[in-house]
């Protein structure tokens, strides 16, 4: 009988990163994303590349949102080249969770601080993905994804940083959220960042007509403001994203948190949302109405989540004795 083969014992260095050859990478694990390229349009392009994250990540879809599923990958890196006519970089994605762990600036690979995983001989970075450092890029598309090519391959490591999260909000995120993938979307098949831009505000104005109705003109400036805001604000580290599930079936609640702050700002029961707001992970207002405008602005949500929120929100806003007024969504927009 032959004698059964050992497994390899994996090699951490003195930080406990996982240290991986280049060599091992497979090369079904790699996919060039050509923006020079004519072959395809850029929306295409792009889907391909995000169907390439999402076959090889492994995925639980919960509504819109998509959970990695966790797990211990033999191979567990997946490489991503970005081409745009002079200008490159290659990124690499961790298939547990779809994080961005390390990128390739001239001849070397550099990794993030607290990533896991590295390549051998790659300089250990600082900056990490734990955490967003800047502002959430409002620009996406193809303009968006080549400004960040650009900022990735300057001298400046903060500037690179700025490229990566652009780069982190273009593919990371657009793999998690089908809303995201879909915005991004509207940005690669204008081609400008411009016509993208009339997007947002018009959007979110929209999305949440329920709260400033007519009958509550005094709290539109309130409510804008929040609309307005920048990053959403997650407390702590957003790793895996475990509390997706939790917050999807918790629509609900939130919308009526969100609704029950825009009647009244003053007499808003922080301790009545807090266990809620815990468990989703969502630190203060801002965060709320971002993650609300995140699962409510595809317009093709699932029937399973609609009614699920209706049913939900019903429920909620009868035992805070409010009955808003949620205007329907208009198909096709």
């Amino acid at each position: 009988m032959a004698p059964k083969k050992s497994k390899k014992k994996e090699e951490l260095d003195e930080e406990h990163f996982r240290l991986i050859d280049y060599a091992d990478i497979q090369p079904h694990h790699k996919w060039k994303f050509d923006l020079n390229s004519s072959r395809l349009t850029p929306d295409v392009r792009f889907n391909e590349v995000i169907n390439f994250l999402r076959s090889n990540c492994g995925k639980l879809c919960v509504g819109d949102i998509l959970e990695t599923k966790r797990g211990e990958y033999r191979h567990p890196l997946l490489e991503v080249e970005i081409v745009y006519k002079n200008l490159r970089t290659k990124l690499l994605i961790s298939r547990c969770d779809v994080y961005i762990v390390g990128y390739h600036f001239r001849n070397q690979w550099y990794a993030l601080k607290g990533a896991g995983f590295r390549l051998k001989g790659s300089v250990v970075l600082e900056n990490s993905f734990t955490r967003y450092q800047k502002a959430i890029t409002k620009k996406l598309g193809v303009g968006s994804l080549k400004k960040a090519l650009e900022d990735i391959n300057k001298e400046e490591e903060d500037e690179r940083k700025v490229g990566l999260e652009s780069f982190f909000v273009h593919l990371s995120e657009s793999v998690r959220f089908y809303p995201v993938q879909s915005q991004v979307l509207k940005g690669m098949m204008s081609l400008e960042d411009k016509k993208f831009l009339d997007i947002p505000n018009e959007r979110e104005q929209r999305l949440f007509a329920w709260v400033t109705s007519p009958t509550d003109p005094h709290h539109v400036d309130d409510i804008m403001k929040l609309v307005s805001t920048g990053a959403p604000g997650f407390s702590g580290d957003v790793k895996s994203f475990n509390f997706l599930f939790d917050l999807v079936r918790s629509w609900g609640k939130l919308s009526s948190a969100w609704y029950s702050y825009c009647v009244d700002p003053e007499g808003f029961d922080d301790e009545l949302f807090s266990q809620i707001f815990e468990q989703c992970k969502i630190q203060n207002l801002h965060a709320l109405k971002s993650v609300l405008g995140l699962l409510c602005s595809s317009c093709d949500m699932t029937s399973t989540l609609e009614g699920e929120r209706k049913s939900s929100l019903k429920k909620e806003t009868q035992s805070l004795k409010i009955q808003p007024s949620i205007s329907k969504k208009k198909k096709g927009k």
